[in-house]
């Protein structure tokens, strides 16, 4: 993306700016009430816990109608 801020307006600028120092300002608070939680635990959880990430749900689909989906998308755009 640094290559693309010669491209952008001012405005978009402006807002891609705002965005970042508002989602900074969500993880911060995020990073608070998570101190706080832990200050107020009798007994803390191993380390390896909170810094193992959580596992992502994968959507189940039923490979038949990703096929179906696949070809219609592929019929659309000429392929």
């Amino acid at each position: 993306m640094p290559w693309d801020i010669g491209r952008l307006t001012p405005g978009e600028l402006v807002a891609i700016v705002q965005a970042r120092m508002e989602q900074g300002a969500r993880e911060r608070i995020e990073l608070a009430w998570a101190v706080a939680a832990l200050t107020r635990q009798k007994k803390l959880p191993r380390l390896e816990k909170l810094l193992k990430p959580e596992p992502r749900k994968r959507a189940l689909r039923d490979p038949e109608e990703a096929r179906r989906e696949f070809e219609e998308l592929k019929e659309r755009l000429g392929g």
